[in-house]
Order: C-alpha cells, then sequence, then structure tokens
C-alpha cells in the first residue's frame, strides 16, 4: 500500500443529480500519526455538482474510543478531526449530538465541521415547510450560538466529544509525537472485564447513585458491559411503562437511571466508577485484556524479533 499512497486516480462515474457523467478522484493520504484516509471527490461538468467524502481504510480497532478537545484559542479551530461513520459527535456546551451517519467518514477542521452542521441547520430552516414559527425561531438560535463558537476575534474556550465504537475517529495532535493536554482519549475496553458478583455481595455506581444491596440480582458471571445492560433490563422491567401511579420526580429519576446505564454500556459519558463490595470475599472484577495477556505477548514478541530480523 505504500506505493499507493498519495497516488491520484481518475474515474469517470454517474452524476446522481443529472445522470450524465461525470469526474471522481480518489487520493490516498496517509493523516501524520493517524493512519491513511481515501479522500474521494466527485464533480460534474453538466449540472456543477461538487461531493467530497472521506473513507477510512482501516479496519476496525480493538477497542472503541472518546475523544474530548479543549479549545482554549481560535488557533484550535484549524485542527484535523477524523469522524468515522460510526462516530457521535457532539458539543457539551450547547447540548448538542450529531449521531453516526453510517455512510462514509468525515474530513474536516473544527471550524469546518461545526459550519458544516450550521450551514444543514440553515438549509431545513429554508426548505423544511413542516416547521412551526417557534421551531425556526429555535432553530436559528442554535445556528447563532454555533457562530458564535467560531468567532475568532471574541473566542471563548469549549469542547468537543468524538465518541466511537470502531476506534477509528482523530483529533489532530498539534504537540505529535509528544502527548497534548487538551486532547483525553478514553477506550471502552474496562467494558469488557470480567465480572463476578456472588449473592452476598453489593454493587454500587456512585456517578448514578445507584446502590444495589446484597441479595440483588443473585449471585452472576458477566462482563461489566453486560452488567449495565443487565441493572437497565431489571429496572425497566419492574418498571414497565411507568404508570400514573407513579410519582413524576420518581418516574423521571427512573428514566435517568435507565438512560445512565444504557450509556454506560455503550460507552459513553465515561468514565465511571463501579464498586463491588463483598462480604465473603467470593466477587471479583477482572483486569483488562492486555493486562491479563501482557507476558504471553511480551514472550511473542520476543520469540518473534530475531526471526524478524533476519534476511
Amino acid at each position: 500500500m505504500e506505493d499507493g499512497v498519495n497516488e491520484i486516480s481518475k474515474i469517470e462515474s454517474l452524476c446522481p443529480n443529472c445522470e450524465k457523467n461525470g469526474t471522481t478522484i480518489l487520493y490516498p493520504k496517509e493523516i501524520p500519526f493517524y493512519r491513511t484516509v481515501l479522500i474521494s471527490s466527485f464533480s460534474c461538468p453538466h449540472c456543477h455538482l461538487q461531493n467530497n467524502t472521506v473513507e477510512s481504510i482501516a479496519p476496525l480497532q480493538p477497542f472503541g474510543k472518546d475523544l474530548t478537545l479543549r479549545l482554549l484559542t481560535a488557533a484550535d479551530l484549524d485542527r484535523h478531526l477524523v469522524i468515522s461513520e460510526y462516530c457521535t459527535f457532539r458539543i457539551a456546551q450547547l447540548q448538542f449530538e450529531m449521531p453516526p451517519c453510517n455512510r462514509r467518514t468525515h474530513f474536516s477542521t473544527v471550524e469546518g465541521t461545526i459550519l458544516k452542521v450550521a450551514e444543514n441547520l440553515e438549509e431545513k430552516i429554508a426548505q423544511d415547510a413542516k416547521l412551526l414559527p417557534a421551531e425556526r425561531e429555535q432553530l436559528a438560535a442554535f445556528v447563532a450560538k454555533l457562530k458564535q463558537l467560531l468567532d475568532r476575534e471574541h473566542f471563548s474556550p469549549f469542547e468537543v466529544e468524538l465518541s466511537d465504537p470502531s476506534g477509528n475517529s482523530y483529533v489532530e495532535n498539534y504537540l505529535a509525537p509528544e502527548s497534548d493536554p487538551q486532547i483525553v482519549s478514553r477506550n471502552y475496553k474496562d467494558l469488557q472485564r470480567d465480572f463476578l458478583k456472588s449473592e452476598y455481595a453489593s454493587v454500587a455506581i456512585p456517578e448514578l447513585q445507584l446502590t444495589l444491596e446484597e441479595g440483588s440480582l443473585g449471585g452472576m458471571y458477566t462482563t461489566v458491559e453486560g452488567l449495565l445492560k443487565k441493572l437497565a433490563e431489571e429496572i425497566t422491567e419492574k418498571f414497565p411503562f411507568f404508570g400514573d401511579s407513579v410519582e413524576e420526580v420518581r418516574k423521571q429519576r427512573i428514566q435517568q437511571l435507565v438512560a445512565g446505564l444504557q450509556q454506560f454500556s455503550e460507552g459513553k459519558n465515561l468514565p465511571f466508577t463501579l464498586v463491588l463490595d463483598d462480604p465473603v470475599d467470593h466477587s471479583h472484577i477482572g483486569a483488562r485484556e492486555s493486562e491479563l495477556l501482557f507476558y504471553s505477548v511480551k514472550k511473542q514478541l520476543e520469540l518473534d524479533w530475531p526471526a524478524a530480523c533476519t534476511g
């Protein structure tokens, strides 16, 4: 693949707009300290349609990843982002979330990404006849807030988050190859730890103010992810439709609890704390797989190294 990196290919292809022939340019681009992506640029000389997409050539990674970028100066707006088709993009300050598009990988700067969101919303305001006047005003106000984030003369710090179960999203590191204190990266792999709970153990998640006394759920062997899903299912079954007899405050509390458990199980809003307290010491939370396999991997590297150096 190295010989093919940065080679441009031109392909005649059908225009989806006017159904005449246009040109697609394929350009493999190697992003420093990341990996190679395939940039596809289509243009039609007849109707002048243009479309740029990005595809990640990399396979799914062993672990999902959460990336948080703290933008401190206007220069941070120029950082490049790779947002895979599986990634959720968030701006916590505005309570905004862009779900995975399940189509193409997005490659742009922070500014370009936010500007594209604003343009899409403006297009919706202009073209969606079903919108009520109040809804148009709300969307217009939100677009104004998005554009305010991009005001370089009156810049205020904010954060963007990328949550990607495929592990293929990326935030440009201005200090590479050194670590960048403005970027926080967390892997999902803690969710795959083995979880063994005896019938005498209690379980607590302080972030959700949730405590299950001993005897709850009985004994079980699963993963941390499996436990979170089991807890969400159990609570939903006990309060299936939140009937009128359930007080409104209690109803909201249960809904928030279930939503919190589901988000944790999907690797969102990490990190969180899981407390397992067993008076008979028959419970266990396993080490990460990487820690369990460290010795065998190290040994394999020692065995393979001489062979890799021969010839």
